[in-house]
C-alpha cells in the first residue's frame, strides 16, 4: 500500500517560499514535504495551470513585489527607481504576454468568388460581340457585366 503523506504546511507558505526564490526541491526539503506537494500548491496558487504557467505566475508575483518596492521612490522623483520600474514592468509584460499582438478570429466559410481580370475581359468582349451581332449571341445581361466589371 502506498505511503500517505500528511501535509501540515499550507499552500500559501509553500508558494511564498517559491516566490522568495527557493527551488521546488529546496522548499520541499525545508518544509519536509515532497516536490509533488510543492508543485500541487503552486498549481492551486496559479489556478490549476501547467508547470510553465505556474512558473510564469510565480515570477510575475516576484516582479510585482519588486516593483512595489520601487514604485513610491519613482513617484517621489528617484530617476533610478523609475528606470527600474519601467524595466520590471516591461519584463512582466513580456512574461505574461501583454505585448503580444491581438489575434484575429476569422470566420470559416466558402471563399468568395471574385472574377479574375481575364473573366472581366471575356465578359466585356462578350458584351461587345453581342452588341455587334444584334444582341443574338448568348451573352450575360448588362447588369451581370456591370457587376463583373466593378
Amino acid at each position: 500500500m502506498p505511503e500517505t503523506e500528511i501535509i501540515t504546511t499550507d499552500d500559501r507558505t509553500l508558494v511564498e517560499a517559491r516566490i522568495a526564490g527557493l527551488s521546488r526541491r529546496q522548499v520541499a526539503e525545508r518544509f519536509h514535504v515532497s516536490v509533488a506537494v510543492v508543485r500541487a500548491a503552486e498549481k492551486r496558487f496559479a489556478e490549476d495551470a501547467s508547470d510553465l504557467e505556474t512558473e510564469r505566475a510565480i515570477v510575475a508575483e516576484q516582479l510585482g513585489r519588486i516593483a512595489h518596492t520601487f514604485y513610491d521612490r519613482a513617484r517621489e522623483g528617484d530617476v533610478r527607481a523609475a528606470e527600474l520600474m519601467i524595466e520590471i514592468t516591461r519584463r512582466k509584460s513580456e512574461l505574461l504576454g501583454l505585448d503580444a499582438p491581438r489575434t484575429l478570429r476569422l470566420e470559416e466559410g466558402p471563399p468568395e468568388h471574385r472574377p479574375s481580370t481575364t473573366d472581366r475581359i471575356e465578359a466585356a468582349l462578350a458584351q461587345v460581340a453581342a452588341t455587334h451581332n444584334g444582341g443574338t449571341a448568348d451573352t450575360p445581361s448588362a447588369d451581370d457585366v456591370d457587376k463583373q466589371l466593378n
